[in-house]
């Protein structure tokens, strides 16, 4: 016999402690659970000790003597420069990224780190479901990066890139690769390991010079200048969380691994549908791949690095294409009109 649940339903219109609190700007749930498991939070003057309580907008909560109020949901885009850390606390770099973000927005949180090293599109919320969805390996959002290495490579690095490689944080592999150059390529990570791009290529015995992340689900950069930020409309947030379709020339295990042809299947014409789950054993070894793959030429690998004057950030590897695209594959400007730039105040069209 199943014991009968007694617990009193909640109360209409109340939530947990712990996201209240996030919701107030203090970080995060688990940062909010720390605070409370700390002593440091009352709730109408009685200090509490469970993150799970559930309070209702009438109660008066207070941290650390201070009364806490919910803030204004946002969420922005950031720019990250290079020498900035995802931190509160600047811990000898530059500064954090904090301090790039207009001072009464501050409270947001950031949503998948960039190392102080690398660059690129950085996202801001306060909306614990929004920054579950985009920066949780669960969520299934691709976050692309160009990557300059030190050495030219060939193409067995990025067979092992889809093959994955063991890094201290994991078993780790990309979703997508391409050839940018003899020196660069891009990568597509649906996982969210802790500088997992480096790591990666580091196990191959290449270091990263250096890191952009250039999309983030189907939102690319546009012309968002380094270290600055602008709010994000509903359209803009929309495109962070689906997934483009597969552009050309980036290659997936699928593309890549000519599937073992049984004598069962040999019938049996080979699924490519996005549905389709990559598993190893179906395919040929990376030596059998080599034999077939492109590689490039000894001109190629000693090509040196071509300089771009209109900066790459934020640009899809495709002709006369315009800084944002939407779902359906038609493109449009980001924001459709004129932003603030949040530094200096100029009102600048996009």
């Amino acid at each position: 016999m199943t014991e009968e649940n007694t617990y009193p339903p909640a109360p209409e219109g109340s939530v947990r402690l712990n996201k209240f609190l996030a919701s107030c700007g203090y970080e995060s749930r688990r940062a909010a659970d720390r605070l409370i498991a700390e002593g440091r939070v009352e709730v109408n003057g009685k200090a509490v000790d469970t993150p799970g309580l559930r309070v209702l907008p009438t109660d008066f909560v207070k941290v650390d003597g201070r009364h806490a109020t919910p803030k204004e949901e946002v969420v922005l885009l950031l720019n990250k420069p290079r020498g900035y850390v995802c931190s509160r606390d600047a811990q000898g770099a530059i500064g954090t990224v904090y301090d790039l973000l207009p001072v009464k927005y501050r409270y947001a949180n950031y949503i998948g780190r960039l190392d102080a090293d690398s660059e690129g599109l950085l996202i801001f919320s306060n909306n614990g479901t929004l920054s579950q969805s985009i920066g949780h390996p669960s969520g299934g959002i691709e976050k692309e990066y160009w990557v300059t290495l030190d050495q030219a490579f060939d193409s067995s690095v990025l067979l092992q890139l889809l093959k994955g490689v063991r890094i201290p944080e994991g078993q780790a592999k990309a979703k997508y690769v391409s050839r940018l150059s003899a020196r660069r390529a891009c990568v597509v990570l649906e996982q969210g390991l802790k500088r997992q791009v480096r790591q990666m290529f580091a196990c191959l015995g290449l270091r990263v010079k250096k890191l952009v992340r250039v999309r983030i689900g189907s939102l690319w950069g546009g012309d968002l200048e380094p270290g600055h930020a602008m709010l994000m409309d509903e359209e803009q947030v929309a495109l962070a969380t689906t997934n483009p379709r597969r552009r050309k020339g980036l290659m997936g295990a699928k593309q890549v691994f000519k599937p073992r042809r049984t004598e069962q299947a040999k019938d049996t014409e080979y699924d490519d549908s996005e549905d389709y789950v990559f598993n190893p054993a179906d395919f040929e070894t990376e030596e059998e791949a080599l034999e077939s793959a492109t590689k490039f030429t000894d001109g190629e690998a000693f090509e040196p690095e071509r300089e771009n004057n209109n900066r790459p950030f934020g640009k899809a590897p495709r002709a006369k294409r315009a800084p944002f695209a939407s779902r359906d594959g038609e493109r449009r400007g980001f924001g459709g009109g004129e932003r603030r730039n949040f530094r200096d105040g100029e009102r600048r069209g996009f």
